[in-house]
């Protein structure tokens, strides 16, 4: 894991995160996997092959020293993003609801960069984007109303991450009480993301 050190130091770069805020301030050491976004990210760079651990020890491999070096910012999250992908693509039952949305990815990408730039709901997006065989598995396994969360959690959350997406709270009638997010792909989206049809794999153009 990555040293107290560290972690303390990172904390304060990340002061816009709810589960930091949230967090009980006589806390004051932390450790890694207290904090999910410095454990996700140390998990990340590790198969993107670009942090490695040696006798106890992280320190950036040659690819990462490569990756940090002004005007490859496209290449690294070129890097990353693939690298988030296949950390993702471990589904523990390959007839549950997580193999068919990681089935699905190349049809919910191909999706989001051809949708316009409006806002909606992860309901209307699921709606939309899901691979039918995907949304069937859900709603049998895990009920309609799961449908838009599992969506958020798995596709919209890693979109927004990687300024793919942006969202906003939906403004809604103030006597209605609920609070929704809405979603909509930024104009990254359709730069970063391309598709070659006679190729069965993704093309993620390096954008500087």
């Amino acid at each position: 894991n990555l040293p107290r050190a560290f972690v303390h130091q990172f904390i304060g770069q990340m002061v816009a995160s709810v589960e930091i805020r949230k967090a009980p301030r006589v806390v004051l050491q932390w450790n890694e996997e207290q904090i999910w976004p410095v454990h996700d990210l140390r998990l990340m760079l590790q198969k993107a092959g670009l942090l490695k651990l040696r006798k106890g020890r992280l320190s950036l491999t040659r690819r990462g020293r490569d990756l940090i070096q002004e005007g490859r910012e496209g290449a690294l999250m070129n890097r990353l993003f693939r690298a988030e992908i296949a950390r993702t693509r471990t589904p523990r039952d390959i007839h549950g609801w997580e193999a068919a949305l990681d089935a699905g990815w190349g049809f919910m990408l191909h999706n989001w960069t051809n949708r316009q730039f409006r806002w909606h709901g992860p309901g209307a997006l699921a709606e939309d984007m899901l691979p039918p065989y995907a949304r069937e598995r859900i709603l049998l396994q895990e009920g309609k109303e799961a449908i838009p969360i599992l969506f958020e959690l798995f596709f919209l959350d890693m979109m927004e991450a990687f300024g793919l997406a942006e969202s906003r709270i939906a403004p809604v009638p103030e006597d209605t009480g609920r609070r929704m997010r809405q979603y909509r792909p930024t104009p990254l989206a359709p730069r970063f993301l391309t598709f070659n049809l006679a190729h069965p794999d993704i093309s993620i153009e390096e954008t500087g």
